[in-house]
């Protein structure tokens, strides 16, 4: 019986071990990326054509391809996100970047890393 407690205690404790390293690998990067300054881009200074950029983060990397067309962002591309349940934010905030033309916008309330990371690899496309 001792013996049987022994393991069971033992797998316990192996799941708590392995539920705190998992928990600490899901918040890598969480703060860095809620803290980023977005900055503006001046349309006026960017040049007709596709512009890639990037931002690496742990599970906050993002990579964006985004065009310009007579000084008006017309597409932006999620070409890569390291965190794929986050996919309807990514969604969101590319679009409003197209809409409102400009790139420092307002993050989606409980996705402000998120949104940070991908404004960040879009404001990285033009510099």
């Amino acid at each position: 019986m001792k013996k049987v407690l022994k393991v069971v205690l033992f797998v316990f404790l192996g799941f708590i071990a392995l539920f705190i390293v998992a928990g600490l690998f899901g918040l890598k990067g969480v703060k860095e990326a809620r803290e980023l300054d977005i900055n503006s881009v001046d349309l006026s200074q960017v040049d007709d054509g596709v512009y890639t950029g990037a931002y690496e983060n742990g599970r906050f990397s993002c990579k964006v391809e985004a065009t310009v067309k007579d000084h008006e962002i017309t597409d932006v591309k999620l070409i890569n996100y390291g965190n794929d349940g986050q996919q309807a934010v990514v969604n969101e905030v590319l679009d409003t970047v197209v809409s409102s033309q400009k790139v420092d916008i307002d993050t989606v309330s409980g996705a402000t890393a998120t949104t940070n990371s991908v404004l960040k690899a879009v404001e990285n496309a033009f510099n």
